[in-house]
């Protein structure tokens, strides 16, 4: 039989666990709306606006000018952030 390696410690995965137990206190006392809310204000605010404007941009370019990304994926991309900012207004149409 051969021998085995001693097992290495996953120095990495209890670093994760300990910020989580860190943080859990933290979690603990947020309430779930105000988090989400953060979040989406987050999205729809100007960092989201930056990043759907150069990610339109970035496809407009790959598409039109070197031709490496396909019209769907091009319209796919407008689409999908037409969808992010319009997200509160099409949830208030379909719960009105």
């Amino acid at each position: 039989m051969k021998p085995t390696k001693p097992s290495r410690i996953n120095y990495r995965g209890l670093c994760y666990l300990a910020l989580y137990l860190c943080l859990l206190p933290m979690v603990a006392h947020a309430t779930m709306i105000n988090t989400l809310n953060d979040g989406l204000e987050y999205i729809t605010g100007t960092v989201g606006k930056t990043i759907a404007m150069l990610a339109v941009v970035g496809v407009g370019f790959g598409c039109l000018f070197l031709g490496k990304v396909s019209k769907g994926q091009a319209v796919g991309t407008v689409v999908a952030v037409g969808l992010i900012f319009g997200a509160k207004a099409i949830v208030g149409m379909l719960t009105a």
